[in-house]
């Protein structure tokens, strides 16, 4: 019961803590375009997906970040520009606002939480 409701509390926290951080950069962010220099394959067996390497400027200072806000299904062209938003003191932290990924797995843990929570609900009764 307790391993129960640490679970949806993490769930929760995590599925907040993406959304929110998600929103910040989006919000107080600083947006820009970058040019993908490689897209490199990675994740789990289970699920493979693509994250791009982009290159862009920030005050006359070139910035290389291999993105990793959840795996993308669909790989970039070499040269293909996208839309990012950055963090205004520290540049290398970004978000790709085309990318729903970090968004969706936000929601996922919240769901996923939320079920767990019902379930403890219900099994109380």
């Amino acid at each position: 019961m307790i391993a129960g409701f640490i679970l949806v509390v993490l769930c929760t926290i995590i599925g907040l803590l993406i959304l929110l951080n998600r929103w910040r950069i989006r919000k107080n962010g600083i947006e820009t375009v970058a040019i993908v220099v490689r897209s490199e394959e990675g994740g789990t067996t289970r699920s493979r997906g693509f994250h791009p390497v982009l290159q862009y400027m920030v005050a006359g200072k070139s910035f290389e970040v291999k993105y990793s806000g959840g795996n993308i299904r669909t790989k970039y062209a070499n040269g293909e520009t996208v839309r990012i938003y950055y963090h205004k003191k520290n540049p290398e932290i970004i978000m790709m606002p085309d990318n729903k990924t970090n968004f969706i797995s936000g929601i996922g843990f919240l769901c996923f939480g939320l079920l767990v929570f019902v379930a403890i609900i219900a099994r109380l009764r």
